[in-house]
């Protein structure tokens, strides 16, 4: 109502429903900062509430007892009360329902003609068929919802609110600036703990990332809340995966972590989190939707021996299992990976990069030729890890997702026609022996 007089009117803004949202899909959980910025407001409204002298308190005083002396029918009187102050201010109104059985719900009233109240109820977004009638001096009762995921009830109470009456306005605009800052509910009394999404690498608990590559056929992820009361082992708190296609959303299981099988190509996990204020209840927390990447990648390796001057064999070099896994893509027959992301690992600062192409016959049984470099650079020093050229390695494996073309002893060096591999500050000369092999792992296109 206030954003509806405020923004929408006076200053011909975009309709309220959906301007904040952040994603395209039917998730009301995404728009975190509108939550945030309600729930500041209401719990202004909910102080005054609770010490008598909130706007309801008093309009009920003030209005509601009026009925019965003035009005054979106490119902149309609020009826009047719509009537009158839309037509006067042409502005909505609030009406109040109660249900015998003491649920409660407000909605708005836009339209007041023949004995019919036009509502905008906020449990059905959108949809304009709802309303209430006036029939013979009472209000027919009025079917809807606590609230939007509870079931449908009957509301027999029906009552007329000004459009201040229900909540004060006052202090609104503050919260909508601090909403539209990203501040809203970063302090107590409006407070939110911030959590952070951490995930199962294999071998511990690390950060989820917005993006994350995969090539697991699931992920282990969980939400930590340092500043909730109630939580799991670990500072973790409760989690839901959240469907769209009518299927059940996912809770977290007795540890806290969440268990999602993954599909090829783009995951999106839309996650709502929940917090404990009193590790008793839980209530809506944040929401964050990181994207998981199930890609095949990319890696190579290669294991060499040093040839020493007098044209023996030395010690071995390379990197016997694969190394430098990194997502590509085809272009034709050729393949390609150009991977470049920074790192902070122990102290260290730097970027590490991959250029990685692979050209194949029109049947992709041989590698004609290939080029791999991967390297690391920390301000103005690289480091070289894999720095080689190649030609003519032949398919040897097209089992399961993956091309694995290889050569083995003698050949492997047959299929090398440059190796950059430095001991002691020079470049060393490379021989082969039956231990010697270079394989270049590719998806299937």
């Amino acid at each position: 109502m206030w954003y509806y007089s405020v923004h929408k009117l006076n200053l011909n803004e975009a309709p309220l429903f959906g301007r904040f949202s952040t994603v395209t899909s039917p998730i009301w959980q995404d728009n975190v900062k509108a939550y945030r910025f309600v729930s500041a407001v209401h719990v202004d409204g909910s102080h005054l509430w609770n010490q008598g002298l909130g706007p309801v308190n008093v309009f009920d005083v003030k209005f509601n007892n009026q009925g019965p002396k003035n009005l054979i029918s106490y119902d149309s009187l609020h009826y009047l009360g719509f009537a009158y102050s839309i037509r006067l201010t042409k502005k909505p109104q609030y009406v109040y329902i109660l249900s015998n059985t003491g649920l409660a719900h407000a909605m708005i009233v836009y339209r007041t003609n023949l004995n019919v109240l036009s509502i905008a109820d906020p449990n059905f977004p959108s949809q304009y068929a709802h309303s209430i009638t006036l029939s013979n001096g009472k209000f027919l009762p009025y079917e809807s919802k606590q609230n939007a995921t509870a079931p449908t009830t009957l509301f027999e109470n029906i009552k007329y609110f000004a459009k201040s009456a229900l909540i004060t306005s006052e202090g609104v605009a503050a919260h909508y600036v601090e909403m539209l800052s990203g501040t809203i509910g970063s302090q107590p009394p409006y407070f939110f703990p911030p959590s952070q999404l951490i995930y199962y690498d294999g071998k511990e608990w690390v950060d989820l990332p917005d993006t994350l590559s995969t090539e697991s056929d699931s992920i282990i992820i969980a939400a930590r809340c340092f500043q909730c009361v109630g939580k799991y082992p670990g500072d973790l708190t409760t989690m839901k995966l959240l469907k769209t296609n009518g299927e059940t959303s996912v809770l977290t299981d007795e540890k806290g972590y969440l268990h999602i099988p993954l599909v090829p190509g783009e995951n999106l996990l839309p996650l709502e989190i929940f917090g404990s204020p009193d590790g008793v209840s839980w209530a809506y927390l944040d929401f964050k939707m990181p994207v998981i990447k199930k890609e095949p990648k990319a890696g190579f390796g290669y294991w060499l021996k040093q040839l020493l001057d007098d044209h023996t064999l030395g010690a071995s070099f390379g990197y016997k299992t694969m190394q430098g896994q990194f997502a590509g893509k085809w272009l034709g027959t050729t393949y390609k990976v150009d991977y470049q992301k920074d790192f902070d690992i122990d102290g260290r600062h730097g970027t590490v990069f991959a250029k990685y192409t692979a050209n194949c016959n029109s049947n992709r049984t041989l590698i004609n030729s290939f080029n791999i470099e991967l390297w690391t650079l920390e301000g103005s020093t690289k480091g070289v890890i894999i720095s080689l050229d190649g030609v003519n390695l032949p398919l040897s494996s097209s089992e399961g997702t993956n091309l694995v073309f290889s050569a083995y002893g003698p050949a492997a060096c047959s299929s090398l026609t440059r190796v950059d591999y430095f001991v002691a500050g020079q470049p060393a000369k490379y021989g082969c022996d039956e231990t010697s092999f270079v394989f270049f792992t590719i998806p299937k296109p």
